[in-house]
């Protein structure tokens, strides 16, 4: 419920103020003109931009004055300009202005939350106000970012390690914690963000350090973190469980009688932003033709909505290639045959000749050779490189010409296994692209991106296709993380790490396909298309 009175007396206090003039507006679950604010209202709002569809069975657990809307927050210097607001306290003192006050707080002696405590290693946790939910992507919706602010009146004097005061929160989505540090695995709490801990993602307002009037920002608040984003991958279609929490650290002294059911916390989660990321969708190569799956449903359409295209058609024993050859962030085709490169540079999927397309010699001489393509020096652009027998030859300044190794890379990864076929891909989501083997269903992938095999878990090893005969390594960013995961093709059908654990989780987690099924002779490729 808005408190009317309340805030003209705090216009008063405006007038008196030289800095920030008050911004966040709140409306709690006890608000019902002109339209009643419910746990829906809150779900919807998370949503409220669209992309997906909330699940009408929205539960919010906590005192009613503890969840509801903000507005303003930008004005305010939150970073986040409106939402939803939970807090261990009434989020009324969120209006709250001049800042005075360096424990203000509300006591309502509740419980906290499992999960909560679980973040900060099983401490008792009071007074928690959660709001769940689920909800289903929209249709070729695979990315949710929750932008959200954690803010406290803890700070700076509960900043000691946790003996007291760590208030923290989660944002769960089906049990896993996305409410993280960024860069990190680190959940977010006062003692992860502060002015001592990562205080580039901190923001102080404690009246010890300005007095009144010189406070920067107009909340109640004595410190708050910048705007955090949890990027949360997503399966278009399928319903996901959203748990945000946040709660009182209790302390130790004394568990029985907790010492911080009082001082509040609050996280402001804005609008969550749903969008469709470009991922590598698969393809065929057959006797030069290329049967490409244009809108990404694993699925042939015909040449109305995917594409046929005829490059290769003649070169016996060609093999094709793929990559960013000029960069502009669409996946062309090539071909490699006896050591020469066709390269459709300009993207209409047909051998123009030169210099509109490339023509290129690297690897020419060297029996057994097979080719390799990646972002070597991380710049965007595709270049070519040769796998033989364990040796990696990449053509590192990309005039697709071996000029030695004080100027391209020979590395040694692989060396000694007999039918190891090579694979590429940024798999820590860096922007270079680094190598790796697949053998008999075993992944070894160079994490680091040293060149060599440095065993894990500095790298990679993983099993996915072990007990598949004639399985085919693919990798491809199947998801739009940014990072390039595993998968197998075998007789038409793929098995796709979705989730990128480097294990065969099922289709419900991971993506079983089949495109390509019964047509022999066949070589699956993976590109962004389009």
């Amino acid at each position: 419920m808005k408190k009317w009175f309340g805030f003209l007396c705090l216009s008063v206090f405006v007038l008196t103020m030289q800095g920030a003039a008050i911004a966040v507006i709140t409306d709690d679950l006890n608000t019902t003109v002109p339209v009643p604010i419910t746990a829906q209202s809150l779900a919807d709002t998370v949503f409220g931009l669209g992309g997906a569809t909330v699940s009408a069975t929205a539960v919010h657990t906590g005192d009613p004055s503890a969840a509801g809307l903000f507005s303003g927050g930008v004005a305010d210097g939150l970073g986040v300009e409106e939402g939803v607001i939970l807090s261990t306290g009434d989020i009324f003192n969120a209006e709250l202005t001049p800042n005075t006050d360096t424990l203000i707080g509300t006591s309502f002696n509740l419980a906290g939350d499992a999960n909560v405590s679980a973040v900060l290693q099983g401490k008792i946790t009071r007074d928690a106000s959660v709001l769940e939910f689920d909800f289903v992507p929209n249709p070729n919706q695979n990315v949710v970012d929750f932008n959200f602010v954690f803010a406290s009146d803890e700070y700076n004097e509960n900043t000691d390690g946790g003996i007291y005061g760590n208030d923290a929160l989660v944002l769960l989505v089906d049990g896993v914690n996305f409410a993280l540090v960024p860069g990190t695995g680190t959940p977010v709490s006062i003692d992860a963000i502060n002015l001592n801990v990562n205080p580039l993602f901190f923001n102080n307002n404690d009246p010890n350090q300005f007095p009144d009037p010189t406070q920067p920002f107009a909340t109640q608040f004595d410190g708050f973190t910048t705007a955090l984003t949890s990027r949360v991958i997503v399966k278009p279609g399928q319903s996901y469980h959203v748990k945000i929490a946040i709660a009182d650290d209790a302390g130790t002294f004394n568990p029985a009688d907790p010492l911080d059911d009082f001082v509040d916390s609050a996280v402001f989660v804005a609008p969550a932003v749903v969008q469709s990321l470009p991922v590598n969708t698969v393809g065929i190569f057959r006797s030069g033709e290329w049967y490409l799956d244009i809108n990404g449903n694993s699925a042939w359409d015909g040449t109305a909505v995917d594409r046929l295209n005829v490059f290769g058609v003649g070169l016996t024993g060609a093999v094709p290639v793929t990559g960013d050859w000029d960069h502009t962030g669409v996946t062309k085709m090539g071909i490699f045959h006896d050591g020469v490169w066709y390269l459709d540079m300009n993207g209409n999927g047909a051998w123009d000749g030169e210099p509109t397309d490339r023509r290129l010699v690297f690897g020419v001489g060297l029996v057994g050779a097979i080719p390799v393509t990646g972002d070597w020096t991380g710049f965007g652009t595709t270049f070519i490189g040769i796998f033989h027998n364990g040796v990696w030859y990449l053509d590192m300044n990309g005039n697709g010409a071996w000029d030695g190794t004080s100027t391209d890379a020979m590395l040694s990864f692989g060396a000694g296994l007999t039918g190891a076929v090579p694979v590429i891909g940024n798999w820590t989501g860096l922007s270079a692209t680094n190598i790796g083997i697949f053998h008999d269903g075993v992944w070894y992938l160079d994490l680091n991106g040293n060149g060599a095999w440095d065993g894990a878990p500095a790298d990679g090893m993983y099993t996915f296709g072990v007990g598949l005969p004639g399985a085919v390594p693919v990798t491809g960013d199947w998801n739009g993380s940014g990072s390039k995961k595993i998968g197998i093709f075998l007789d038409g059908t793929w098995y796709l790490d979705y989730n990128g654990n480097g294990a065969w989780d099922g289709g419900v987690t991971d993506r079983m396909s089949v495109f390509g099924a019964g047509l022999t002779g066949i070589v699956p490729v993976t590109g962004k298309w389009n």
